[in-house]
């Protein structure tokens, strides 16, 4: 629907709403040149929304009818995701006004567009996703194919990801988000772990485990009302055992180099830490789904 002309107004923003001073109508061929026209005017956070999945429609509609795309057609898919955030008005920048109110529908619009952009290039990141196949709770299982070198698709995945773990971290209780909440969250995991799952033991791999831990305690959260993020809960923390306990192999055997064998088994002890928390979070979890 995404192409079909829209005769509608664009909405306004809530308050204006309700006060019933709602100011004059745009449309969403004003917001598409609003670059190239000089009006003083700041679109609602609604209409950052519509943009938002207009863009996971392009992206959407363009594997339908070309599953592989060129790079000509990501970079043109990319560039609607750049513009995205390069012209976000700065008062559209801040998530949490000044008052500490979340404004959902700009969450939700970040939340759309860092899915997208995982989306997008995640098949061409070359980051292995083997690992992750047993994580179906959204969506089946999408093999990567795995390269040796980090390129521009894995970084953009990567931040991406870690974008959406950062939304996590909002003060807003994570159960008045939309449900797509979950999904979105569950994606970004699965970049975590095909990042891990290849990280060499010894180097400091913190950053990920925290932002892993964001992602389950989020999931373990969001199941207390909706079943189907306990699925994907169980999915990724069985997913994360399962890297670790590869990685524990590794020690046992003896296959430490050059580092040496305390160093390694350092860091074994604190992945057990972050293992036995993971079991704390799905004892907490909510029974019954």
């Amino acid at each position: 629907m995404k192409d079909i002309p829209a005769e509608v107004g664009l909405p306004c923003e809530e308050y204006e709403y309700v006060s019933g001073n709602i100011p004059a109508c745009h449309f969403i061929s004003d917001f598409d040149d609003e670059d190239f026209e000089h009006r003083d005017f700041t679109y609602s956070s609604f209409t950052y929304r519509i943009s938002a999945i207009r863009n996971l429609g392009r992206l959407l509609t363009g594997r339908q009818t070309n599953p592989h795309p060129d790079s000509s057609a990501v970079d043109r898919l990319d560039a609607y995701l750049v513009n995205f955030r390069l012209h976000l008005p700065e008062n559209k920048r801040q998530l949490v006004n000044g008052d500490g109110k979340l404004d959902e529908m700009l969450f939700q619009a970040n939340m759309i567009t860092e899915a997208t952009t995982i989306v997008l290039h995640r098949e061409l990141s070359e980051l292995d996703s083997s690992i992750t196949t047993p994580i179906t709770s959204c969506a089946p299982h999408h093999p990567i194919t795995p390269g040796s070198n980090y390129n521009l698709h894995a970084s953009k995945t990567i931040t991406a990801a870690q974008s959406i773990s950062k939304l996590i971290t909002l003060p807003i209780p994570l159960i008045r988000h939309t449900h797509f909440f979950t999904c979105v969250v569950t994606l970004a995991s699965i970049v975590h772990l095909s990042c891990w799952s290849v990280l060499y033991p010894l180097l400091n791999d913190d950053d990920l485990k925290q932002q892993l831990k964001l992602n389950t305690g989020a999931l373990k959260t969001l199941w207390q009302v909706w079943p189907s993020a306990g699925r994907a809960f169980g999915q990724v923390k069985g997913v994360a055992s399962e890297i670790w306990q590869r990685k524990k192999e590794v020690v046992e055997r003896g296959w430490w180099g050059e580092v040496g064998e305390e160093v390694f088994i350092r860091n074994m002890h604190e992945e057990q830490g972050y293992l036995e928390e993971l079991q704390l979070l799905d004892a907490a979890a909510p029974q019954g789904y």
